[in-house]
């Protein structure tokens, strides 16, 4: 008999903060953990108003800080069965 696979709801395992702080150069990751069935794929996008939107797919992570990577990023899980769980984070930079 085939096994029938049952719909998981989408639900935050690790939401990113809603504000991040840190100084130039340093090394961030930000997280952004979701679970579900079908497993749902972590995607990340820069939201900037003078450029086209940046994408990344997977864990956010800076190895070494600029100013340039201060902004307003939105993670979002999707699965294709769901409404998509969609959080925003403001990073700030400092200088050094």
């Amino acid at each position: 008999m085939a096994k029938i696979e049952t719909a998981v709801h989408l639900k935050w395992i690790e939401e990113p903060p809603a504000a991040l702080e840190t100084r130039v150069g340093r090394q961030l990751l930000v997280p952004c953990k979701a679970s579900g069935q079908p497993e749902p794929e972590i995607s990340w996008t820069k939201l900037d108003q003078d450029k086209e939107q940046e994408r990344f797919v997977g864990e956010l992570i800076f190895n070494s800080i600029t100013e340039k990577d201060a902004g307003t990023y939105e993670c979002r899980a999707r699965n294709r069965v769901e409404t998509d769980l969609v959080s925003r984070t403001n990073l700030t930079v400092l200088g050094k």
